[in-house]
């Protein structure tokens, strides 16, 4: 995949490259608590495996997590530019 593909905290894996969850190993490494990584982990499984159209999750999750700079770093990624295709995983 293009960097610019995947959301920032992204793991991609295979091939046919596809998003596989977030960079937990990375995230330690770099500092994150607990705290910030569980955060990103629920806001994640909102992004991409809630109930609805995904606009309408982006918006529910940037207004669930405002307080979350990380989260909303992903959200501001995934706005900047809505005709560039970003990976998703596999459903569950």
């Amino acid at each position: 995949p293009a960097l610019s593909d995947v959301i920032p905290y992204g793991l991609t894996m295979g091939n046919r490259p596809y998003l596989a969850g977030l960079n937990l190993v990375g995230l330690k490494r770099r500092g994150f608590g607990a705290q910030k990584i569980n955060a990103l982990r629920s806001a994640y499984d909102q992004l991409f495996y809630g109930a609805g159209a995904f606009q309408e999750r982006v918006d529910a999750v940037a207004a669930a997590y405002s307080d979350s700079a990380e989260a909303q770093e992903m959200i501001n990624f995934i706005r900047a530019d809505s005709r560039r295709p970003i990976l998703t995983p596999h459903s569950r």
